[in-house]
């Protein structure tokens, strides 16, 4: 692996998530973890440094001390790590519908459900698979019982419409049935 490599495997990281909508960006960036990015390129840069790692040593030789005679080479450890990073990514974005939102995307939810419902709901029902299950129906609540989310729920015949009368009390049922009422 060489520095062509580097930079070829980067760009098509970066073009592959330029292919989602913005809005589904917005997302997958929102249930990242804070320092998830920071961490990402670091490890982008180490790679990059490992690939000019030989280079680096003949010019500072007290850089030799971190090669063992018999080990792999700096190439093959950056083309271990970027297998590994690019694993990691892939194992991520599959699994980042199963963490629960923040305040933030919540917001940006809200934000959306009034520009763009249907977009909304698809992002909605894809990256937040458990928003519908009992012990996380309070961190979603702002959002279920959103007036225009009611509102279109209502008008579809949806299973999951069903499902949030279910959960409702006394008081919010009575609210969500003032508001079909008018």
């Amino acid at each position: 692996m060489n520095i062509s490599d580097w930079f070829t495997v980067v760009s098509i990281l970066i073009a592959v998530f330029a292919f989602y909508p913005s809005d589904e960006r917005n997302i997958i960036k929102l249930k990242l973890y804070e320092r998830e990015p920071l961490l990402i390129g670091a490890i982008l840069l180490f790679i990059l440094y490992l690939l000019k790692f030989d280079v680096i040593s003949l010019r500072f030789s007290f850089m030799r001390i971190f090669t063992v005679p018999f080990g792999l080479s700096p190439n093959n450890w950056a083309l271990l790590l970027f297998l590994l990073l690019i694993f990691y990514a892939i194992v991520r974005i599959k699994t980042i519908s199963n963490k629960i939102a923040q305040n933030k995307l919540i917001e940006y939810y809200d934000g959306l459900m009034i520009r763009d419902f249907e977009s909304f709901y698809k992002l909605f029902t894809r990256y937040e698979k458990s928003a519908f299950a009992p012990e996380n129906y309070d961190d979603y609540k702002s959002i279920l019982f959103a007036p225009v989310f009611l509102e279109k729920m209502a008008k579809t015949n949806n299973n999951r419409h069903n499902e949030i009368i279910a959960k409702m009390d006394e008081k919010e049922f009575r609210s969500y049935f003032t508001f079909l009422l008018n």
